[in-house]
C-alpha cells in the first residue's frame, strides 16, 4: 500500500476542518488555507451551517475578506430561506382564501430515501432542518407563517 499524496493529505485536513467548523467543534491546532476551506464549505454546501455554529471562530481565524465572503453567503442563504418561507406562507394564504383548509399529500408522508440511515420509520430527520438552512428563519417569519398554517 502507498502513502497517500501530498495533495490527498491536503484535501483530508481541509475536509477534517470543514468538518469541525460545520459541528461547532474546536478546530485542530494546523494552519488553514481559509479561502480554499469556504470554497470546500460552498462546494458541500455547508457554510451556511459552518457559519452558524463557528462563525465566532471564523471571524476570530479567518482574514477579514474570507470572513466577510463567509458570512455574505450564510446571509444570502438566509435571505432565500426567508423569501421561500414566505412565498410558501402567501400559497397557504391563497388556498385559505379559496377555501382549501390544508393540503395534504396525496400519499402517505414516508420517506423511501435512504431507509438504511434510520433505525426506525417514525425517525425524525433533524438534520435535514440544518442543512435547509431552516434554523436561519428569522422568528417573524415563522410567526406570520404560523397564523395561516
Amino acid at each position: 500500500m502507498t502513502a497517500p499524496s501530498p495533495k490527498a493529505t491536503t484535501e483530508h485536513q481541509r475536509l477534517q476542518q470543514l468538518l469541525l467548523l460545520v459541528l461547532g467543534r474546536p478546530l485542530v491546532a494546523a494552519p488553514l488555507d481559509w479561502t480554499a476551506l469556504l470554497e470546500l464549505a460552498e462546494m458541500e454546501r455547508v457554510a451556511s451551517l459552518a457559519w452558524r455554529r463557528s462563525g465566532d471562530v471564523i471571524r476570530r481565524l479567518a482574514p477579514a475578506t474570507v470572513a466577510g465572503r463567509w458570512r455574505a453567503h450564510a446571509m444570502s442563504v438566509a435571505f432565500q430561506v426567508e423569501t421561500l418561507v414566505g412565498l410558501v406562507a402567501e400559497a397557504v394564504g391563497a388556498l385559505g382564501q379559496s377555501g382549501i383548509e390544508s393540503v395534504e399529500p396525496p400519499v402517505a408522508r414516508r420517506s423511501t430515501a435512504e431507509p438504511a440511515l434510520f433505525s426506525t420509520r417514525s425517525a425524525a430527520y433533524e438534520w435535514q432542518f440544518a442543512a435547509a438552512h431552516e434554523d436561519l428563519v428569522p422568528e417573524s417569519v415563522l410567526r406570520a407563517a404560523s397564523a395561516i398554517t
